[in-house]
C-alpha cells in the first residue's frame, strides 16, 4: 500500500515539475503515454528523463516533518537497512528535520530549504536521482 502511495506521491511531482496532465487514474503501464501526450502538446517542454546515475542520493524526501512525510521518512528508512540506497530528508526547519532524523536507526542526511526559494530545490534536484515532495498546499497569492 504504501509503495502505491510513494509511486503516486512521484508521478504528482513529475506532473507538476514537467507540466504532465494529470489523468484521473494513472498506472504504471500508461506513464509512457502520459509523457508522449505531453510531449505533443508542449514540444520542447520535458528535460530529458535520463536518472543521474552518479548522483550523491538516490531519493531526497521533501516535506519530510509533516505527517505523510514521516510515513514515507520511516518507510525509506526502513528499507534502507535491507537495501543498498542513499535518501535524505528535506524541509523547512532545522530543529523538526533533526528531531525526525535523531529517531531513525541510521539517520539520514538533513537539507533545508522552503518551497518558495527556487535555487534551494534546485539544489536538492541536483543532489539526488529522485526527488518525492510530500510538502503541503503551497500558495502563492
Amino acid at each position: 500500500m504504501l509503495k502505491k502511495f510513494v509511486f503516486y506521491v512521484l508521478v504528482g511531482v513529475l506532473a507538476a515539475l514537467f507540466a504532465i496532465p494529470a489523468p484521473s487514474i494513472l498506472s504504471v503501464e500508461n506513464v509512457d503515454a502520459c509523457i508522449q501526450a505531453s510531449k505533443a502538446q508542449n514540444p520542447g517542454a520535458l528535460p530529458s528523463f535520463s536518472l543521474r546515475k552518479n548522483a550523491e542520493f538516490d531519493v531526497i524526501l521533501f516535506g519530510a516533518t509533516g505527517f505523510t512525510g514521516n510515513l514515507t521518512t520511516r518507510y525509506l528508512s526502513r528499507q534502507q537497512t535491507h537495501r543498498n540506497f542513499t535518501f535524505a530528508i528535506a524541509g523547512r526547519s532545522q530543529r523538526k528535520l533533526d528531531t525526525l532524523a535523531s529517531s531513525l536507526p541510521h539517520p539520514p542526511s538533513i537539507f533545508v530549504a522552503d518551497a518558495g526559494d527556487l535555487d534551494a530545490l534546485r539544489a536538492l534536484v541536483r543532489r539526488t536521482k529522485v526527488l518525492i515532495t510530500t510538502a503541503g498546499e503551497v500558495c502563492v497569492e
